[in-house]
């Protein structure tokens, strides 16, 4: 999936991601077609409101 973002979006700039918009918490899809540059400190900020972390995945608690 890097490879076709990489050529329909371009080089990342410093301080960029890609990112699903909508995000997938909020029912986006997981698709190259919904990703976009995004500056990386506001989106992980805004995700971060919307739902907590949840690392790593797939490993039960202790």
């Amino acid at each position: 999936m890097f490879e076709r973002t990489l050529a329909k979006l371009g080089p990342l700039q410093s301080g960029e991601i890609y990112a699903f918009e909508p995000a997938l918490v909020s029912g986006g899809r997981m698709t190259v077609d919904h990703l976009k540059k995004i500056n990386a400190d506001i989106h992980l900020t805004i995700l971060r409101q919307l739902s907590p972390p949840r690392i790593p995945f797939g490993i039960p608690k202790s």
